[in-house]
């Protein structure tokens, strides 16, 4: 019940600048006391917090969500991306999310890439970010330091 002054509490102990942070939304999270979460979502944007609505497309997808809370970027679900080359509709439902967020002046992240073929057509659709399994798979802190070092050499040659 007091979400908002919970989260302010640890932003202010933790010192954290909220121009840096980016909080994940479900719909369904917000589906159990809509007018609740629009006004906590309201007073986190005021100070600096912004938010992505993940699995854009599937559940209790609304419009409404997205013309009415303070949301700066979505994130299509992988259901559709992995039926990329399968069904036509998935094309057309990915063309239309990538065009509505960015009349809203939002980014789109596609989640779930897998082959250059989905990467390709997500870059034509100049979807803003792409995650997956095509660029790397889950890794340790560890292994994720080298793959990126390495990674880095290689942009540099």
């Amino acid at each position: 019940p007091k979400m908002t002054e919970t989260i302010f509490r640890i932003i202010f102990n933790a010192n954290v600048d909220t121009s840096l942070l980016e909080l994940e939304l479900t719909e369904s999270a917000m589906m159990h006391n809509p007018e609740y979460a629009q006004r906590c979502l309201r007073e986190l944007n005021q100070l600096g917090v912004s938010f992505a609505l993940d699995d854009f497309g599937t559940g209790y997808s609304s419009l409404s969500n997205l013309q009415h809370l303070p949301i700066s970027l979505v994130k299509i679900d992988k259901s559709f991306i992995q039926d990329l080359g399968k069904s036509a509709d998935a094309e057309h439902i990915i063309r239309a999310i990538i065009t509505l967020a960015h009349s809203l002046h939002m980014s789109v992240v596609a989640e779930g890439v897998e082959t250059k073929e989905q990467l390709e057509f997500l870059q034509q659709q100049h979807c803003d970010e792409i995650q997956g399994f095509y660029f790397a798979r889950p890794m340790p802190w560890e292994e994720l330091v080298q793959f990126l070092t390495h990674q880095n050499r290689s942009a540099c040659l």
